[in-house]
């Protein structure tokens, strides 16, 4: 199991500082972090509008249990989070790095991790969305910690966290059971100290599900899809299905750009009908808000999206059709 903690970390460009433990998955990693942080450390929790609940409910409780404010901010145009030098004052700061409905990406995270460690504070990434095709985003930024779920990359259902030693020894470890001790007092225990990752781990683990892990990435560094880099493959899918679908009459895609998830909407059909059609017509989409309910509905006040969701089994042709077959729906459902 080493050999694949030590494989997470290395996909993610995370150096020797870092040990990974397995959760249930995102959601589970992210909570587990925040709601064992030492109280009194911290003076601020902060996150941004385009999250996904996995990061913007986990703050409002993870800032609720630390008596500490909860700050909400904006991206700029250049993606950069809109957070003012004194706001970063011993902050927790809990972000994603590709957003899950338009595939917008984080800018400045290396250098927002400096300074706010500079000032006393931490930064969580959620990877989730990232971890697949756009891992560098993270590798070398130094954060404290990233989260993502295994199935992202093609793997079982699984959580990882991958965290710096420092920060999961500070913990306040109140979430614990066997296979986190060497020893046991009638009153006390004691945690093992050779093995930082157990601090995530109590009980039983997915053993199962972490060798599949391991297969899955050790696949992602060899396959070469239609002869290309899994990131030349998706970038070309990407920027074929932007174009198809921002040309589709009566559609409007949320994305600005290119990206391996792409979000749209007609103002004449409702896209969870969209979604069924789809769906009988062998196209596999999601509609709804993508656990994004606070971005979507309060900010934007958009209605139901449908997203598309690229992966390294998809080709041109199945562009083609997709695009193809939701412009002739759209023609002909009133």
């Amino acid at each position: 199991m080493l050999d694949v903690r030590r494989s997470a970390a290395s996909w993610l460009g995370l150096s020797r500082h870092y040990v990974t433990a397995f959760t249930l998955n995102t959601s589970y990693g992210i909570n587990l972090l925040l709601q064992q942080l030492p109280r009194g450390e911290f003076s601020r929790v902060v996150t941004s509008t385009i999250e996904h609940n996995s990061v913007f409910l986990s703050t409002m409780t993870a800032a609720r249990r630390l008596s500490v404010p909860r700050q909400v901010v904006a991206r700029t145009a250049g993606g950069e989070l809109d957070l003012a030098a004194s706001d970063r004052e011993r902050a927790v700061v809990v972000v994603n790095v590709v957003s899950n409905v338009d595939g917008s990406t984080l800018a400045g995270l290396a250098e927002l991790t400096q300074d706010v460690h500079r000032r006393g504070g931490i930064v969580i990434v959620d990877a989730a969305q990232a971890a697949a095709h756009s891992p560098r985003l993270v590798a070398g930024t130094d954060v404290d910690a990233v989260c993502f779920s295994a199935h992202k990359v093609y793997g079982p259902s699984l959580g990882v966290v991958v965290a710096r030693e420092e920060l999961l020894r500070s913990l306040d470890v109140s979430f614990v059971g066997g296979g986190m001790v060497s020893g046991v007092s009638r009153d006390g225990f004691d945690l093992i100290p050779e093995e930082p990752w157990s601090l995530l781990e109590p009980g039983l683990q997915a053993w199962g599900e972490i060798i599949g892990l391991g297969a899955a990435l050790d696949w992602l560094r060899d396959v070469k899809p239609l002869g290309h880099s899994p990131h030349d493959h998706i970038t070309a899918l990407s920027a074929s299905l932007f174009q198809g679908l921002s040309e589709i009459p009566g559609l409007h895609v949320v994305n600005t750009e290119p990206a391996p998830v792409i979000s749209v909407w007609s103002d004449r059909v409702d896209a969870h009908r969209l979604a069924v059609f789809l769906s009988q017509a062998g196209i596999m989409v999601r509609s709804g808000y993508f656990c994004a309910h606070y971005w979507l509905t309060e900010v934007l006040g958009l209605p139901p999206l449908l997203r598309f969701s690229l992966g390294l089994h998809n080709t041109p042709e199945d562009i083609d059709t997709a695009v193809h077959t939701l412009s002739k729906l759209l023609r002909g459902l009133r």
